[in-house]
């Protein structure tokens, strides 16, 4: 309820904060006996000083009381004491160098607390210095080895265009990556998933069947050692962030049952999907009981498992989980996935832009 004060402002084009804000205040009153007298007591003093200092031309000693209540609060519960200094710079009320004065301020806060808010906590806090983490989907790196090999090609531009169509978003990626504006971990489900595809060229043909290319120049441009060489720089231009525990990937599989509840509370969606899927070929899915093979293929179950775990992390400097993927399994849940599980999906660059800070 504290994050969900700044909410309105997490849009491309800002919500009004009235009566949604006032909805909140609302909740907030409504909470257990235990804790309402200091939730209400903060909020009851950070109206009032906004109100009493409404006719201040000076506002320096307002970020000082703000300051000081957002140290107090935080020192009870540290995401309702940033909240406070968050919805302090989106009031509108403070010039540049005062809001600096104020994000310097939620930052020094954060340090001090960080190791109490877990990455799904965060990302309403659209002022501290934190970045995304993106977990990458192996559709997306075969667009970039599709673009890669077409460049070996020399294709034209609109063959590009006809391969790819308006799938652009690994650049996308690629690119705020290089800007520092994002992380990428890449699981090694999805570096193994890619790196097979490559090995298998009659596949990788098939992704160029209606384009005219003969066999003695694609022998000669897509060998073996070619397309391993083009994976290996993929790999690595993507891959730029590693987990600090050696075994974070295997302790995800604590989520495991989790995630089926998740999965079998939308069976319905899954199975009309399926069914969609099918129609494009052949199709891998997973069973969680006898005959349901209608879920998403165990690589994608174990990105989702992972992406769970590390919005439930302490890591410090990330500000919120991302998958990124175009496959329906991921988009089609992207609020759900956020509500319950607290990581985000996005399959274009402007879904990606909103999460930016």
């Amino acid at each position: 309820l504290d994050s969900l004060f700044n909410y309105h402002n997490e849009h491309p084009i800002p919500l009004p904060p009235e009566p949604f804000q006032g909805r909140v205040r609302a909740a907030l009153s409504l909470i257990r006996k235990d804790r309402r007298r200091s939730r209400v007591e903060d909020e009851m003093r950070y109206q009032r000083l906004m109100h009493e200092s409404s006719e201040d031309r000076d506002l320096e000693p307002l970020i000082s009381d703000i300051y000081e209540l957002a140290t107090e609060a935080a020192d009870d519960d540290a995401v309702r004491g940033l909240s406070i200094l968050e919805r302090a710079m989106n009031s509108g009320r403070f010039k540049p160098r005062q809001l600096k004065r104020l994000v310097n301020a939620q930052q020094g806060v954060y340090q001090n607390h960080h190791k109490e808010i877990i990455v799904r906590q965060r990302k309403h806090l659209r002022h501290l210095q934190l970045t995304p983490l993106i977990l990458i989907d192996t559709n997306i790196l075969v667009d970039s080895l599709k673009e890669r090999i077409a460049s070996k090609l020399d294709l034209s531009s609109d063959v590009k265009l006809d391969l790819l169509g308006h799938r652009h978003f690994h650049k996308a990626v690629w690119n705020c990556k290089e800007k520092g504006m994002i992380r990428i971990f890449m699981p090694t489900i999805v570096s193994s998933e890619i790196r097979n595809i490559a090995s298998d060229i009659p596949r990788v043909r098939r992704m160029f069947s209606d384009v005219l290319v003969s066999d003695v120049y694609w022998d000669e441009v897509v060998s073996k050692e070619n397309l391993q060489k083009m994976v290996d720089e993929l790999v690595d231009s993507f891959k730029d962030w590693q987990h600090p525990n050696v075994r974070f990937e295997e302790e995800s599989e604590d989520y495991r049952d989790e995630l089926h509840e998740f999965l079998s509370n939308h069976e319905e969606v899954y199975d009309h999907l399926t069914q969609q899927k099918s129609m494009h070929g052949k199709l891998t899915r997973t069973a969680l009981t006898e005959d349901d093979e209608i879920y998403p293929e165990e690589s994608d179950l174990k990105i989702m498992l992972q992406a769970r775990s590390l919005a439930e992390s302490h890591l410090d400097g990330i500000g919120s989980i991302l998958i990124a993927s175009r496959d329906g399994d991921f988009t089609l849940f992207a609020r759900a996935f956020e509500e319950r599980f607290g990581f985000g999906v996005v399959k274009n660059a402007q879904q990606l832009r909103t999460w930016l800070r």
